[in-house]
């Protein structure tokens, strides 16, 4: 994103954070996570398929990240929040 931006890193984080009060990476993470419950609530995709389309590099990451996030495993958000 610094790169994109123009910035070196350091400027880029501190902008960032300047502007949304969040570190990139955390801004990230939850963006992913706002992504990903979108499928499961909407989607048949398998956990693997949403954490790919959702920008996390592996399953493990991304049921870590969700589980921290939400309180629940994405199986479990699913099971409790599906719209189909």
């Amino acid at each position: 994103m610094a790169a994109k931006a123009r910035l070196s890193k350091r400027t880029f984080v501190r902008t960032f954070k300047d502007s949304t009060g969040t570190s990139p990476h955390v801004w990230l993470t939850s963006e992913s996570i706002k992504c990903a419950r979108e499928y499961l609530e909407s989607t048949h995709l398998t956990t693997n398929q949403i954490a790919e389309k959702s920008g996390f590099v592996t399953p493990e990451t991304f049921r870590n990240y969700f589980r921290r996030a939400m309180g629940v495993a994405p199986t479990a958000y699913r099971s409790a929040f599906k719209q189909l």
